[in-house]
């Protein structure tokens, strides 16, 4: 193995200046030593107890190298590691040292760092089995995942030319492995926590994409974990969604103006663009709400006001004004509050209930 070209990619971390101390020190006694220094326990231990850290961390470091498969992780770092193999290493770590998982995940990435991989780890989203979690997690280096989303889209590709509408049934069975392959390149992309992952997934959901079944909920779910982590395609997806949902109960111009907004959406398209206009002149009609709410409110004090000394007086009829009032001004209220929050959905129904406490009113005084 080339150590000089393994480490070609990563001069920055050469100097030392952005990796922790652990890193940079394992950096030097693999240099030095090259990745064989991990075959032999002992050898590798006399190594740690030489380098300039804490005496915490070369316990550390001495304990994970003995108890796990680390080190086979690490000599294969530069021939067959894929995507999830640090996720496997930290988690056989933890396993066998009784090391805290956040503990662990620091150290296994300080290890591959100072063997020129760039992982890093961040808290994100994880598909685990059938369900998304949020935690600690190792990221892949930029190349292997590119590599990794390539491969899936690819497979999502080729399924859909080969086996989208209208293919021909007796190759049903090869439809279905085509299938397979494509959506578990997916969902390994979702296991590491890929961006890109998720969005694919979702796509399959949403659109019956691969041979999935559709589930709508879950395709907005995986949507909006690609969203969240930057995925403008997925972002764009939502805003349609929530701009365009003939179920009045769905459509929700907020969402769509956050999703629309989210950096780089605006460029998916023209018509996106549109929407955004149309959703800011809704929240300019919810201005004119504002005020009607207001003069109905003002209408129904001046009638209880004047009329007090008269059909209101002494009756039971003065209670139900009050209360009726009392609704009215809950509803203005509420307008008030939707305006003040820049909410974008439309806001007339609040003036539509305060119409109908007016004919509740209205009635009242003409029994009266």
């Amino acid at each position: 193995m080339d150590f000089k070209a393994a480490f070609s990619k990563i001069e920055k971390y050469k100097s030392g200046e952005v990796m922790s101390p652990v890193a940079a020190q394992l950096h030097v006694m693999i240099a030095k030593n090259g990745l064989d220094v991990f075959i032999d326990n002992d050898v590798l231990r006399g190594e740690i107890d030489s380098l300039s850290i804490s005496r915490t961390a070369k316990a550390q470091l001495v304990l994970i190298f003995s108890c796990s498969t680390l080190s086979d992780y690490v000599r294969n770092s530069k021939s067959d590691l894929n995507m999830v193999d640090v996720n496997n290493a930290i988690h056989s770590v933890v396993s066998s040292t009784g090391l805290s998982y956040k503990c662990v995940i620091e150290l296994v990435a300080d290890v591959f760092y100072a063997c020129g991989l760039d992982f890093s780890v961040e808290y994100g989203p994880q598909l685990i089995d059938d369900s998304t979690e949020y935690g600690l997690h190792a990221v892949m280096p930029s190349k292997l995942a590119e590599d990794e989303v390539n491969k899936a889209r690819a497979l999502r590709q080729k399924y859909e030319s080969q086996y989208g509408e209208g293919f021909d049934k007796k190759d049903a069975s090869d439809a279905g492995e085509a299938a397979r392959k494509a959506v578990e390149a997916m969902r390994k992309l979702c296991n590491a926590g890929v961006p890109e992952g998720f969005y694919m997934l979702g796509l399959c959901y949403l659109y019956g994409e691969c041979g999935t079944a559709s589930d709508l909920n879950k395709g907005l779910k995986f949507m909006q974990l690609a969203a969240e982590q930057g995925i403008v395609e997925a972002a764009a997806i939502l805003g349609d969604y929530y701009y365009d949902s003939e179920d009045p109960l769905t459509r929700d111009y907020t969402l769509a103006h956050y999703y629309y907004t989210r950096p780089g959406a605006m460029a998916m398209g023209r018509e996106r663009q549109l929407a955004l206009q149309d959703i800011y002149k809704q929240h300019n009609a919810n201005k004119l709400t504002f005020v009607f709410s207001g003069v109905v409110l003002a209408l129904m004090i001046i009638f209880l006001t004047y009329f007090h000394a008269g059909v209101f007086s002494g009756s039971s009829r003065l209670v139900l004004g009050i209360i009726l009032v009392a609704i009215s001004a809950a509803l203005l209220a509420l307008v008030a509050l939707f305006y003040r929050a820049k909410r974008f959905n439309g806001i007339r129904w609040l003036v539509a209930a305060q119409y109908f406490v007016w004919a509740l009113y209205a009635f009242l005084l003409v029994l009266a």
